[in-house]
């Protein structure tokens, strides 16, 4: 991750204690507003937009840099942008309170609410029996999917009714292994509409935008917020070129929302405030424990894991509930400190993570302390054993399957910690080691996230892969593609010299 040399060192420095709550200083908004200025100075993303919830209220908006760079309109913060994965979390609430209706129950099998067309079935086309909390944690065996519903711009997007309009088919047994999958929270979603007799956009505007006066946001393109759209820069692989925002409305409770940091503030305060806001409650206390309660983890030792929607961090004085967001050209983050009446909202328009991982540790680490010190140091023998070429299951939508070995990672001992890599490109991240065989990732969209290393295998986050033996590295497979067209050469060699040598004949 980039760092914020100065700006952080000094923000250390004064921090208070771990898992203390700092008061609020005199000057938060010039402090956040440096933070930003300098996290957008030190990368490619040309406008981030920032908000703070502390005290239980809004102590901080601010913004920078540009929203549009062809235009050169600068960000404020009243600009939009897309939230990309955000709307997990605004779709888990719209689930739960169905759920806190009595209209489904979390261990419902979903298929009881659907119509045959649409049921869940696995891959012999015999129905399955999947629950609403297999889907809003990740467990439901779907697989990753986005391909088909992302529409270019001047394409016509599929609706969310069109897109599971055949059903969906699962890739693993349920229950069975974390696999983020946006078609399981495309279906609950569509199911919590469902039950309410209206669709997706309807059911929120009528049960969270109105009642939490969320008057920026949508799930589909409105035209007095694509007014104040922020424009799409760069790509996952390290361009920065301008280009349109995608839609992405095939898969709305997934990921289609577009919002300001003022509504995610908002959403964040009803969070921290137990389900309401400014009088209204939209949401039990005990549901949204149950929102953030670990529901599923990659491995039972690890100290994160899944809840409902949210993504729930344990670490000792820093537990926090969470997500992000990436489209082509957006970041985003939310970042919840339950225990310390904290929350960031960070939204920008790049596909860079590193500038929104920075603001938000960099304010968290102003107004809660730093995350408690790490004092161990790896044996350099035990980072060359760990070293190796790993290969990441369930992250590629399956009609991508081609590009697999370029998801392969790399991990390459570096100044005391394992250097990651994907096979094309720079390091992206480091790991940086914790306790025997465990490490923490910094830098990149996975910053933060617990690593774990048990026989062979590595656990990051949510996800998990195993070490490849020799013979199925990137080295081997390039051989043996290329001994494969050294074949195809030869075989059409020998055919084209055969075949001349009959014309010669024939002639002669």
């Amino acid at each position: 991750m980039r760092s914020l040399p100065g700006l952080l060192t000094l923000l250390l420095l004064a921090a208070p204690a771990p898992g203390a709550q700092a008061a609020l200083p005199t000057d938060l908004e010039a402090q956040v507003q440096a933070i930003v200025d300098q996290a957008l100075a030190e990368s490619a993303t040309p406008g981030a937009s920032v908000a703070v919830v502390a005290e239980g209220r809004i102590v901080a908006e601010v913004a920078s840099g540009l929203a549009d760079r062809e235009a050169q309109v600068p960000a404020t913060t009243e600009t939009v942008y897309p939230a990309a994965s955000l709307s997990k979390l605004v779709t888990a609430v719209l689930v739960m309170q169905q759920v806190e209706r009595g209209k489904i129950t979390l261990d419902s099998a979903v298929n009881q609410y659907l119509v045959p067309a649409r049921w869940v079935r696995d891959a012999g086309g015999e129905p399955v029996s999947v629950t609403l909390r297999q889907l809003l944690s990740h467990t439901s065996g779907l697989p990753v999917a986005y391909e088909r519903a992302l529409a270019e711009p001047g394409e016509s997007p599929l609706s969310l009714d069109a897109y599971l309009a055949d059903g969906l088919e699962l890739v693993r047994p349920p229950g069975e292994k974390i696999i983020y999958a946006d078609e399981g929270f495309s279906l609950a979603g569509y199911l919590a509409a469902r039950l309410e007799g209206k669709d997706f956009q309807g059911l929120a505007r009528a049960r969270l935008f109105a009642p939490l006066a969320l008057v920026n946001s949508s799930f589909y393109p409105r035209f007095d917020l694509d007014q104040r759209l922020a424009g799409a820069h760069g790509d996952p692989f390290g361009g920065t070129e301008q280009h349109p925002q995608v839609n992405f409305t095939a898969m709305a409770p997934a990921g289609s929302l577009r919002t300001t940091v003022g509504d995610l503030a908002r959403f964040a305060l009803m969070c921290l405030a137990g389900g309401a806001l400014d009088g209204v409650r939209v949401l039990r206390p005990e549901s949204l424990r149950e929102l953030w309660t670990v529901q599923a983890r990659a491995h039972p030792e690890l100290d994160e894991g899944f809840g409902l929607g949210f993504a729930v961090s344990e670490r000792p004085g820093r537990r926090m509930v969470w997500w992000i967001g990436d489209l082509p050209g957006a970041s985003s983050r939310l970042e919840i400190l339950p225990d310390h009446g904290l929350a960031v909202a960070v939204l920008t328009n790049a596909s860079d993570p590193s500038p929104v991982n920075a603001i938000a540790e960099a304010i968290f680490a102003l107004l809660a302390g730093p995350p408690p010190p790490n004092a161990y140091s790896a044996d350099p023998a035990a980072l060359d054993d760990l070293a190796g070429e790993y290969r990441i299951y369930d992250v590629l939508d399956q009609t991508l399957w081609y590009l697999a070995p370029l998801s392969n990672l790399r991990l390459e001992p570096r100044d005391g910690a394992l250097q990651a890599r994907l096979l094309v490109g720079d390091p992206f991240a480091r790991l940086e080691p914790v306790a025997p065989g465990r490490f923490r990732v910094d830098g990149g969209i996975l910053h933060g996230r617990s690593v774990l290393f048990e026989d062979g295998r590595i656990f990051v986050g949510w996800m998990s892969g195993r070490r490849l033996s020799w013979f199925e590295r990137s080295e081997a497979l390039a051989a043996y593609a290329g001994l494969v067209a050294l074949l195809v050469l030869f075989l059409l060699g020998t055919g084209l010299w055969r075949g001349l040598r009959r014309l010669r004949r024939k002639s002669s």
